[in-house]
């Protein structure tokens, strides 16, 4: 979709996947030398739960400790079809899953690059709030023709769930707020997780990241909302440096595989930490922090068949690992 690396065949890497600023102060093979990590579960498998194909996987920690899991739940390898956005919750850190559910699905539309992000502060604390995009299903993303109503556009929606992601509102449009006119063609949210600003003086707001087409002319914005997702605008804000940030993706420079995280405690200044948790190919993937201080992992495995979740260690900062 919108902001992708391209060069695919079946799996595309977006511009921003995987990427996560974490304030921490696959059907896979076991990492060989990563003690504390655990065996990879995986959470969506194509052709299992009706659906032949799961991809963009999407992930966040809520308060009390649940993990929620999302995917683009699709009929093929395709884009852009009749996806629908699936969910499944784990309560005990990803050992185990509850039963596969659908959250958004609107007729004749395909729904694309779920991007999470729960609220902790405010009279809202304890929301979740998904953004993701819709396309006419069948389409194609170079085609989707330029502007912010009409059918045929790609549209901008929001859903929100205020217990724990049991139930869900109606797919709300926000594409007046996130999309600039013409040229403007193609959007894609994260996709993965947003992030909500805990310090400062805009601590609350929630952040979620975007490009924006033309086709092959993409660019990077941040959409901001202030009042736990009811309105949103664009803007640039984003986390300032001297946090933790961690980043997932294949670790490879011809091919999408070798899944590692990378750690930086200095701001993205530098990234001395490598860690490496999966061997064989790896695609699309979101980070999440979890309770224990290890770093949960939902990511796309085995050529985009599946989508399975790791928790892995993460060294102490300052630690270099290669």
């Amino acid at each position: 979709m919108a902001g992708a690396l391209r060069g695919r065949q079946g799996c595309t890497v977006r511009l921003f996947d995987a990427v996560l600023a974490l304030a921490l102060s696959g059907c896979a093979v076991a990492p060989k030398s990563n003690p504390g990590s655990t065996p990879p579960v995986d959470v969506f498998v194509g052709g299992e739960g009706g659906h032949a194909v799961y991809r963009i996987p999407a992930a966040t920690r809520l308060r009390d400790g649940r993990l929620l899991a999302f995917a683009e739940a699709r009929a093929s390898q395709a884009d852009i079809g009749r996806n629908a956005i699936v969910m499944r919750r784990s309560s005990d850190g990803g050992h185990a899953w509850d039963a596969m559910r659908e959250v958004a699905a609107i007729d004749g539309r395909s729904l694309n690059n779920p991007c999470v992000v729960e609220v902790t502060r405010g009279a809202r604390a304890g929301r979740t709030v998904l953004v993701f995009q819709s396309y006419p299903a069948g389409a194609h993303e170079g085609e989707v023709p330029a502007g912010i109503d009409g059918p045929e556009t790609c549209h901008a929606h929001v859903i929100a769930s205020d217990d724990g992601g049991e139930r869900w509102s109606a797919p709300r449009d926000i594409t007046r707020a996130v999309k600039r006119p013409p040229p403007v063609s193609t959007l894609a949210s994260g996709p993965g997780a947003g992030i909500e600003l805990r310090s400062g003086p805009h601590a609350g707001r929630l952040v979620v990241p975007f490009n924006e087409g033309p086709y092959g002319d993409w660019r990077v914005f941040m959409a901001v909302s202030d009042d736990a997702g009811e309105s949103w605008r664009m803007g640039e804000t984003a986390p300032e440096g001297g946090r933790r940030l961690v980043v997932t993706g294949p670790d490879d420079t011809a091919r999408r595989r070798n899944g590692t995280a990378w750690v930086s405690d200095d701001g993205g200044a530098s990234w001395p930490a490598r860690v490496p948790f999966h061997a064989g190919e790896f695609a699309y993937s979101v980070p999440v922090a979890l309770a224990d201080g290890r770093l949960g992992v939902l990511y796309e495995a085995d050529g985009c068949r599946r989508i399975a979740f790791a928790a892995v260690p993460l060294p102490v900062p300052g630690a270099a690992v290669r």
